[in-house]
């Protein structure tokens, strides 16, 4: 058996060599302050929308009445935050490689159209402040999350797009 351990000579030749993709990778993440806020503000409304629909289905938060005994919309929530939590995870995998960010940011307003459409239509008659406060409250505050995605879209930077000063 060969001794193919490598020397101080090769090793910095190596950390010289990736030191360049390394500054490259650095600057293609530089996005605008309002970018970084949308972002963070669309991933906190929606996260804090799956764990409150998990602890109340899990008994672990007071929902008054009977919040979610409707079949119904209990199964469409359940799908529906197992949907948004891979856009949203696929979301800031393309926000950080900048590949594809615009095309997951249309499907993420498709998506989220489609919620709001659906919401409307078919629960709106369960919708109540007094019986169902978490859900009417996510329900009502959806269409703001439409605008956010559509000016998180057009304020991205694509690394490629940009010229360096």
């Amino acid at each position: 058996m060969s001794d193919n351990r490598l020397n101080d000579n090769e090793i910095s030749a190596l950390l010289q060599a990736f030191d360049e993709v390394n500054e490259t990778n650095a600057s293609s993440l530089k996005q605008s302050t309002t970018f970084k806020a949308l972002l963070i503000s669309i991933n906190i409304y929606f996260f804090s929308f799956v764990s409150i629909y998990f602890l109340s289905v899990n008994g672990l938060i007071d929902t008054p009445g009977q919040a979610l005994e409707n079949e119904g919309l209990r199964s469409a929530l359940s799908a529906r935050s197992h949907v948004i939590f891979w856009i949203l995870s696929i979301l800031n995998i393309s926000a950080y490689f900048n590949i594809g960010f615009r095309t997951v940011c249309l499907t993420m307003f498709i998506y989220v159209l489609n919620t709001v459409i659906d919401n409307i239509v078919l629960f709106y008659e369960l919708l109540s402040f007094e019986h169902r406060p978490y859900v009417t409250s996510f329900v009502f505050s959806l269409p703001l999350t439409l605008v956010g995605v559509v000016w998180m879209g057009i304020v991205f930077q694509n690394g490629v797009d940009r010229e360096e000063t």
